[in-house]
């Protein structure tokens, strides 16, 4: 089974240290999972970018499921989201 990772994982493994499978001290790793999990929704085509002038807001296109627990529960935060997230 070739189970390609999210990009949200390969974040992970890369933050984690080999020795002991902790996380790095001092590292900002969780700006890049949000931005992976992001970037997962855009190229997936379950969101997209509008811009209204000078601002951009998050638009919802699908609320299918991408299959991954993280993924899945922040797609499912833009759906429940009340007003439009300004990016």
């Amino acid at each position: 089974m070739n189970k390609q990772l999210f990009l949200h994982e390969e974040i992970t493994l890369l933050a984690r240290r080999d020795q002991s499978g902790t996380i790095a001290s001092g590292m900002n790793y969780q700006y890049a999972i949000g931005g992976a999990v992001l970037a997962e929704l855009l190229l997936e085509g379950r969101v997209t970018v509008e811009t209204n002038g000078k601002k951009k807001f998050l638009r919802l296109m699908s609320s299918k499921p991408l299959g991954d627990p993280i993924v899945d529960d922040c797609l499912q935060r833009v759906v429940d989201a009340k007003k439009r997230a300004q990016l």
